[in-house]
């Protein structure tokens, strides 16, 4: 039989119908979207509004159980995207674009003490400017003069910036957010386009170069008020630019150290989540009749496996990305609450991937014996991923213990040479990176039409034997 599964993404369009509607059920002055930590290479600010947990527990959350009845309509199953939203989600103030300037929301935020014990005891600076020194950008002539060169450079300190001598420099209150910035320097086809789009990316660049936030929405203030680390803070240059010279009254006042110990506490070991995955998702799991599969990709809190499994939420395991780190999952790995898979939207195909993205790491997936049974233990490696290997390294996830294995269609159809695509970049769906490259995202289509695909009969009959010798074929 077929099995219908539906998907109920992280958020709503900020100005569709649920919205429209249920305007109570949402945050509409905040966004959600993805911090930059680690190695990540920057934030993302999605432009959903988020939802406001606190008006939908009111009712018992009656607009979920109203969405997800209609969903059942149609589905048995259905995928939740970004599953570690329901648990936390990035909140972003909408003036901040570029998404930096977020917190998590719920969190343990830091107090004002915590702040100002930060402060070097020798330091000649008074707490109320060693305050300043996190909360505001740093912002240096140096910085302006390299990026810009010196011409472009000072005509944007005369328009943007506070000049406080000794080359440092502070936004005026007019161009003090990365909202203000990107409606003073439109790019909408005009002929200041360019001159335009290099300030934004610089000032934008500046405008997020701060240690630390506060909740300006919280309605307090002293030792009350809510202060967030910056997600990116280790890699600022407000951050690099601290030292431990005591006569350095600008970025000698703070103890880096003690910083960085901070922020590691904030993100890394100070948050737990567990109260709020349980409540929210159980209120879905409980509001209709359906299989209920997760998006739960990324860095992932510790509790928030336990959660899933303890709901019967079946989790996403892709063999390149195994949860908690190490190269790759083996097959014994996977859980049986889970969905099995090579590839998904938001990355590259399995054959990109092995040809274009990492092919030293499909080197490893190949001749290390992570393919099990599947075949591969000790053969040679070659850069083309063969129709062969694709083969390989799918039976390899339909072997899994998990409940459920799913394959991208593109990965399906590199099992056949004579059906792939001729270059694997085209089969990619979700390309963050494409928009800054005037490329389309979100345009993937399959290259053969469905009636096409019916009469490669040697290729269906190819699936349909994986299937059964993975004992694929059964009913649950």
């Amino acid at each position: 039989g077929v099995v219908l599964k539906g998907d109920l993404p992280i958020g709503v369009a900020r100005y569709g119908v649920d919205t429209w509607c249920a305007r109570k059920m949402f945050k509409m002055d905040m966004s959600a979207g993805c911090p930059s930590i680690g190695d990540w290479s920057g934030a993302q600010n999605w432009d959903f509004p988020l939802y406001n947990w606190e008006n939908m527990r009111v009712d018992g959350f009656a607009w979920w159980a109203r969405r997800l009845q209609q969903l059942a309509r149609y589905f048995t199953a259905y995928r939740i995207d970004h599953v570690l939203g329901f648990f936390r989600i990035w909140a972003i103030p909408r003036h901040n674009w570029t998404g930096f300037q977020g917190y998590f929301e719920p969190c343990v935020a830091i107090k004002g003490d915590e702040l100002r014990a930060l402060r070097r005891r020798n330091a000649k600076a008074d707490e109320s400017l060693a305050m300043q020194r996190m909360l505001e950008p740093a912002v240096r002539w140096h910085m302006l003069e390299t990026e810009l060169g010196e011409p472009l450079a000072r005509e944007a300190v005369q328009r943007f910036f506070y000049d406080h001598g000794h080359g440092i420099l502070s936004f005026k209150e007019e161009f003090d957010t990365v909202e203000k910035l990107g409606e003073a320097l439109p790019c909408d086809g005009g002929p200041d386009d360019a001159t335009n789009g290099k300030l934004r990316h610089v000032l934008w660049g500046l405008c997020d170069n701060r240690l630390a936030l506060v909740d300006d929405k919280a309605g307090a203030s002293g030792d009350s008020a809510r202060y967030f680390l910056t997600c990116n803070m280790l890699h600022t240059r407000s951050y690099t630019l601290l030292n431990d010279n005591s006569d350095d009254i600008v970025d000698g006042m703070l103890d880096k150290d003690k910083l960085s110990q901070l922020w590691h506490k904030y993100f890394i070991h100070g948050q737990n989540w567990r109260a709020s995955g349980i409540e929210h998702l159980g209120a879905l799991k409980k509001a209709a009749d359906m299989l209920v599969c997760a998006e739960d990709l990324g860095v992932v809190p510790a509790e928030a496996y336990t959660i899933l499994s303890q709901l019967g939420i079946l989790g996403l395991r892709i063999q390149r990305w195994p949860p908690g780190g190490g190269p790759f999952l083996r097959s014994h790995q996977y859980p049986v609450l889970s969905v099995a898979t090579t590839s998904c939207h938001d990355c590259s195909t399995l054959r990109a991937w092995w040809e274009l993205d990492e092919p030293a790491a499909a080197q490893r997936l190949l001749t290390e014996g992570y393919l099990d049974d599947a075949g591969g233990r000790g053969a040679s490696f070659s850069e083309k991923c063969s129709d062969l290997w694709s083969q390989r390294v799918v039976r390899s996830v339909m072997q899994t213990a998990s409940m459920w294995a799913i394959i991208p269609i593109q990965d399906l159809l590199d099992m056949w040479d004579e059906l792939r695509t001729a270059d694997p970049r085209d089969d990619a769906i979700n390309r963050p990176d494409a928009w800054s490259a005037g490329q389309a995202n979100w345009s993937y289509r399959m290259r053969l039409p469905l009636e096409n695909l019916l009469g490669k009969h040697t290729f269906n009959e190819f699936i349909a034997n994986m299937v059964s010798e993975t004992r694929r074929a059964g009913n649950y």
